[in-house]
């Protein structure tokens, strides 16, 4: 089974999941309509896409762009979002979408991979020594589970296990 990637903003824009023979994996989607149109995500599972959505995939020269690039030009897609708001439904349409422009950082006439790479890993460190300090002074940093703590997260995650649910 895989990830199937709808319109949805939660869950990273999974809605259920699918059988199926083929599959994308780290590549964009973005929500094609209503009110959180133009919300892109990085795909880092396999996933096919479903309605109200698209997939926005690297051409060949790109094929081996990594992530953190990938999620570079993700936030790039994600601040222009208010262009696809329409009279009464944002809506995104491909071809506008094709024709998409985008500023890339660039070094010596290159795409300059090797920044976004490292802004994006210098992004996710600070996120996380934020993290840490607040699980420090919260006094939640090693906190451990009791018995009865883990049969509840077990009983939640059962709940919430939406692969073993019929849809």
């Amino acid at each position: 089974m895989v990830n199937t990637i709808t319109g949805a903003t939660t869950r990273n824009g999974i809605n259920f999941y699918s059988y199926s023979d083929f599959s994308y994996n780290h590549e964009l989607t973005i929500s094609k309509d209503g009110e959180y149109a133009g919300t892109v995500f990085l795909q880092t599972e396999p996933f096919i896409v479903g309605g109200h959505c698209m997939g926005i995939f690297a051409s060949k020269n790109y094929k081996t762009m990594s992530d953190e690039s990938k999620l570079y030009i993700a936030s790039l897609i994600n601040k222009v979002r208010p262009m696809w708001a329409g009279n009464d439904r944002p809506s995104v349409q491909k071809s506008r979408l094709e024709k998409l422009e985008l500023e890339l950082p660039f070094l010596n006439n290159e795409i300059a991979f090797v920044y976004m790479e490292s802004y994006i890993k210098a992004l996710e460190a600070e996120r996380i020594e934020t993290l840490e300090a607040y699980l420090t002074v919260t006094n939640l940093r090693d906190y451990h589970l009791t018995k009865n703590d883990e049969k509840v997260l077990d009983r939640f995650a059962k709940l919430s296990d939406t692969k073993s649910r019929v849809e």
